[in-house]
């Protein structure tokens, strides 16, 4: 039933993006689940609503008789009574997408508030959230009317309102508050940007800049009725995974996001069965791994059983236009030189075990592309994988345990790489982007870092950076760093964004900028932190301007639902 339904959510999300603005009315839950009024709100005949103590707020702020309440829509889901709550929620998110940044944030942190609301309606305190979210559907009103002090009047309003709350209700909804809060105060900071009359804010709470970002609601915490029809939360899993993902597997190659975005592997190509782990460097057999990997055309590579590929006397190094989806089946790489995507592009690895990868030393020759060899390499590096003079690159769902070398190295110019959703574990130098301070042709290196969780026993490049422009993205680290997180040399710009960090042992600075370099030269580098979340004693030091933003489009989570959204980081099993 629920597959069956899919399609028809997401024509109902569709015929809703066309209607005119749509805005729920909030009301108390009572304990059995039905609506009561909290407060009484007048209409007067030019769409105007007047709330308690609030004044008149422009617009039809609280009453619209095209749609249901929304608080109510989420009881009745939890009690398995209104299919359509998943219409309802997301209509209002997808449309607060639309708007700007402010609208936005107020809008996520009004649904938040909504949630607490919920969680908290047995409680006394429920008409206190309820008040907080018709203050905060006012604020709405006013800011689109460019009313921005009654605005901000009506979010201080539901922020006095729900304070007293925390405590007293219960934990689902104590998050709740907690995170409306933040991104009532994340709001006033984008506001001060563009009103210089209320940069003040941004000064009287300076921590409230640990969370940010548009994100979904917290679908974990939401009622079980719901649940299930609601996105996981990761953009990229929920663009293919669902349904009968197996039935249209190059789904995969439109779900990426970052720098490497439009990057296809072999989407234009045939699907190739590796059906044995036997390796030749130098001349492969079909239905070999190297085989796939160096044809000339595009192939889509999939596996037909589980394989280890191990101790192989050489590097597989990827040729143009590929794809190795491993999904649905356990594939390690290891003991032995692993991956190289060199002086190629177009690539996408996904779900690949890669497990102590190791330097090897002779005169060796390999197979690299279609008729092509590499004659007497007499070094094979041991990283995971190694990406050289290339371009358009996507490793996904990977992990990466032990290493001679660096997890994943990105050198020598490569550019328009992604590395999401994949694990680290076990090894001192994680991620590497810029080959050496000289090498300055790495200025035009783009990177995106995004939805990985770097886990225990990991010291340092979780990434490290030079010249170029890299966006750390809404990633997990919950077991620390042995020496920095994030760290650079040779002017790198680093956009750190709904990361959560977690410090432990003794090192509570994410950052490193290079020690080379004195304060007076780094301060003028671009690193920014925007919406991290920091635990444990972690701190971030920004340096330069705030100007950078990526060149493309995204969609941030909140920090606080990235140890969800990462929680099926590495290869997943089916």
């Amino acid at each position: 039933m629920r597959l069956q339904l899919q399609p028809l959510l997401l024509l109902l999300l569709a015929l809703a993006l066309t209607r005119h603005n749509l805005h729920a009315e909030c009301h108390s839950l009572t304990a059995n689940g039905g609506e009561t009024s909290a407060g009484a709100t007048q209409s007067d005949q030019h769409g105007d609503s007047v709330t308690g103590g609030g004044g008149a707020a422009p617009g039809r702020v609280l009453q619209d008789a095209e749609m249901p309440s929304l608080a109510a829509a989420v009881a009745a889901a939890a009690e398995g009574k209104n299919a359509s709550a998943l219409d309802l929620l997301l209509r209002r998110q997808l449309k607060a997408r639309k708007e700007d940044p402010v609208l936005s944030m107020l809008a996520n942190a009004w649904h938040n508030m909504l949630i607490a609301q919920y969680w908290a309606r047995k409680t006394s305190c429920s008409a206190k959230l309820t008040a907080a979210c018709k203050a905060l559907q006012s604020a709405e009103a006013y800011l689109k009317a460019k009313r921005g002090a009654e605005a901000t009047a009506q979010m201080k309003n539901a922020k006095a309102t729900s304070s007293g709350c925390v405590n007293s209700v219960p934990a689902q909804s104590s998050k709740y508050i907690r995170l409306a809060k933040d991104q009532i105060g994340q709001t006033q900071i984008l506001m001060a940007k563009k009103n210089p009359s209320v940069k003040k804010v941004k000064k009287r709470n300076p921590q409230v800049k640990r969370n940010t970002g548009p994100g979904w609601l917290g679908h974990n915490d939401l009622p079980g009725g719901i649940m299930q029809w609601l996105p996981y939360g990761n953009p990229i899993d929920d663009c293919w995974m669902g349904g009968n993902w197996n039935n249209n597997i190059k789904k995969l190659a439109d779900c990426v996001e970052g720098y490497a975005t439009g990057t296809t592997g072999g989407k234009a190509g045939q699907i190739y069965h590796v059906t044995r782990a036997d390796d030749n460097r130098v001349s492969p057999s079909p239905g070999t791994l190297r085989y796939g990997i160096t044809r000339a055309e595009p192939l889509w590579i999939v596996f037909d059983d589980d394989f280890t590929f191990t101790g192989l006397d050489a590097e597989m190094i990827i040729y143009k236009d590929k794809t190795i989806d491993a999904r649905g089946k356990k594939i390690v790489v290891g003991n032995g030189p692993c991956f190289a995507v060199e002086e190629s592009s177009n690539v996408i690895i996904h779900g690949i075990s890669f497990v102590n990868c190791k330097n090897r030393v002779g005169n060796i020759k390999i197979a690299t592309g279609p008729g092509n060899t590499i004659d007497g390499r007499d070094y094979l590096n041991g990283y995971g994988v190694y990406i050289y003079k290339s371009h358009h690159v996507w490793i996904d769902h990977c992990s990466f345990n032990y290493a001679d070398d660096t997890h994943i190295d990105i050198i020598e110019g490569s550019t328009a790489v992604t590395v999401s959703n994949s694990y680290f574990t076990n090894q001192d130098k994680v991620i590497l982007m810029g080959h050496n301070d000289a090498n300055s042709m790495d200025k035009s290196m783009r990177v995106t870092v995004m939805l990985n969780k770097f886990g225990p026993n990991l010291d340092e490049r979780m990434p490290r950076g030079r010249f170029g422009i890299f966006h750390v993205l809404n990633n997990y680290y919950p077991n620390g760093w042995g020496i920095y997180a994030i760290g650079g040399s040779a002017d790198p710009t680093f956009l750190s964004e709904g990361n959560y960090f977690v410090a432990s042992g003794g090192n509570k600075e994410v950052t490193k900028h290079d020690i080379a370099a004195s304060k007076s030269v780094w301060s003028g580098w671009d690193w920014q932190s925007v919406g991290d979340y920091f635990s444990g004693g972690a701190f971030f030091t920004e340096s330069g301007s705030s100007g950078y933003r990526p060149t493309y489009s995204y969609r941030a989570l909140n920090a606080l639902e990235v140890p969800r959204a990462t929680n099926r980081a590495g290869p997943i099993g089916f």
